[in-house]
């Protein structure tokens, strides 16, 4: 079986982290692991070491400054790749375009940037794209069930307020897509959500405790 060429960029973050291994974990091995990784330039290492499958597995970092050079080896050598992201909010937009350009199909997990240049801009190029608030199955769920609402009872909830609390864990910078996502199908309902920046974003411990995350989840990805 021909095994599907992914490389993951955002090494060495947590969820970038995540995702490498999960995939060398296949109980059916169907994955191929580029062991590349588009970073920031806040990188300063050029490499990581992950351990995967009691074997460890040096990750060679891409700065943005070397993307072009290195592009055209990425594609000779994985021509089949698929792009999976979990980068920055910043890069989320810029990722896209170098994508599209050169002809990589890819599963965007960055939240942020401009979502509505993000879609048009793989609506214009040739590749395919998994672009979604949330990578959780429930919760896409959830947040279709709110759209189907919303276009099956217009304004049913229209005079309410909204105030939305986030938790996520400490290191993450932007505030939550999926928490914008549900206020923005909410606003559909007629619920007055005044956007991104009414959110309340929390990322120190005593005020997720006040909130009720349970001290086992403090560091878990979202709350």
């Amino acid at each position: 079986m021909k095994k599907t060429q992914v490389m993951v960029n955002g090494l060495p973050g947590k969820m970038a982290t995540m995702v490498v291994k999960a995939l060398a974990h296949d109980k059916d091995q169907r994955y191929e692991i580029i062991p590349l990784s588009f970073t920031g330039p806040e990188i300063i290492e050029s490499y990581t070491v992950l351990l995967l499958n009691n074997k460890g597995v040096q990750f060679d970092f891409i700065k943005p400054s070397d993307r072009l050079e290195r592009r055209h080896e990425i594609s000779h050598k994985w021509p089949g790749v698929i792009m999976v992201d979990f980068t920055l909010p910043d890069a989320t937009n810029e990722n896209c375009d170098f994508y599209c350009q050169n002809g990589w199909p890819f599963v965007m997990g960055t939240t942020g940037g401009n979502r509505d240049l993000l879609t048009e801009t793989i609506i214009e190029s040739a590749i395919s794209a998994v672009i979604s608030p949330n990578m959780s199955i429930p919760i896409v769920t959830m947040m279709s069930m709110i759209e189907y609402a919303a276009t099956t009872f217009p304004d049913a909830l229209k005079g309410f307020r909204l105030c939305i609390d986030e938790s996520h864990q400490a290191g993450k910078k932007d505030k939550s897509g999926t928490a914008h996502k549900i206020g923005e199908n909410l606003k559909l309902l007629g619920v007055d959500y005044q956007g991104i920046d009414s959110i309340n974003d929390i990322r120190d411990t005593v005020r997720q405790i006040l909130m009720g995350v349970p001290k086992a989840d403090l560091g878990g990805h979202a709350y």
